[in-house]
């Protein structure tokens, strides 16, 4: 009886590793489904990108230039705000940074572009991390008065050095960036450049994503303390997070600046400010891929709107307000709206 006890048992032990090895077979073999899946459409989508100009003509080119780089500018606020729950206002102040360190640097020192580049992006991560301090104490919506505080205090700053940042006027004839002896002055020629910045900042920001940095960012944001409880830093990370802020928009000033060849402090406002967060906001909190859709559909969407003149703005806060209310979660969560209607219309 004992015997026949244990040999049932053992068969039953049998059964639940194999349903256990099974089950773990077909998740891995799901994992590497939807990471084949999604290294496919990224390497479309950077397909289409390389072939755009080409069917495009010079304003369009513009436009686009402006879209590469606002999806820059999103990613960073997105790995701020949406995965690590800081709520930072001072995003534009970084990209001002950015550009004005590169402005002054090339027009007044004569530096070469490839040589301010990382000078400026440093210059926005230190303020990044400067402004991060506030974050480790205050939170929620107090972080956010005092980073646009702050913000507004570096805006004020650029007004007021007129005699290195040129005041109210700001920087003309910075230069346009050479590759390899190839003067980057048109339109096209140009949006290599951005796009090739931008895509490494997008494989860059999946790298912190999937990485042990990316969890505990989302750990910070869900539950600071429970984090903390888990031994993470969280001072650590949320000054990582304002880093990180700071290296992407300093890039995206850098790059912003030698496109226009012109800056000024009308550029880096309070409205800006709010036009990077609706595009993170619209796209999607917490996913980089929503950064992406956000800032396509929101410029686009801009332009769009112009032949409607007076209209124009009246026309795009309510589309904003549509997208808000139907779509909470973003343009992300399109593809979960779907599957839930098609769950309810099979049962």
């Amino acid at each position: 009886m004992t015997l026949n006890k244990v040999a049932v048992d053992k068969t039953a032990n049998e059964r639940m590793d194999n349903q256990a090895e099974l089950t773990f077979s077909l998740n891995e073999r799901k994992l590497t489904n939807s990471k084949s899946k999604a290294n496919y459409w990224i390497a479309f989508a950077v397909g289409v990108g390389l072939l755009l100009p080409f069917a495009a003509n010079t304003y369009q080119i513009h436009i686009l230039n402006l879209v590469v780089l606002y999806i820059m500018l999103a990613i960073g606020l997105n790995l701020t705000m949406g995965y690590c729950g800081q709520l930072n206002l001072a995003h534009v102040a970084f990209y001002a940074a950015g550009a004005y360190t590169s402005a002054i640097l090339t027009t007044t020192y004569q530096f070469n572009f490839w040589l301010a580049l990382p000078i400026s992006i440093l210059v926005s991560v230190f303020l990044g991390v400067l402004i991060g301090l506030p974050s480790l104490r205050v939170r929620t919506h107090y972080l956010a008065i005092a980073t646009l505080g702050l913000s507004i205090a570096v805006n004020e700053t650029i007004v007021n050095l007129d005699t290195v940042t040129g005041g109210p006027v700001g920087i003309t004839g910075i230069p346009k960036p050479s590759f390899f002896g190839i003067l980057l002055i048109t339109e096209y020629s140009y949006y290599y450049l951005v796009f090739a910045f931008t895509l490494l900042l997008f494989l860059f920001s999946r790298l912190v994503v999937k990485h042990g940095i990316g969890r505990s960012f989302r750990a910070v944001r869900d539950d600071h303390i429970a984090a903390q409880s888990l031994g993470i830093n969280v001072a650590k990370q949320q000054i990582l997070a304002f880093a990180f802020s700071g290296l992407f928009a300093g890039v995206g000033g850098v790059l912003y600046a030698h496109m226009l060849s012109y800056v000024s402090p009308d550029t880096f406002t309070f409205n800006e400010m709010m036009f990077i967060l609706t595009i993170v906001v619209i796209g999607g909190l917490g996913n980089i891929y929503g950064s992406i859709a956000g800032a396509v559909i929101l410029l686009i969407l801009r332009e769009w709107l112009l032949q409607f003149e007076n209209w124009q703005q009246v026309l795009y806060g309510a589309m904003i307000v549509a997208l808000v209310v139907f779509m909470p979660g973003g343009l992300v969560s399109i593809k979960s709206l779907f599957q839930r209607r098609k769950k309810a219309g099979s049962s």
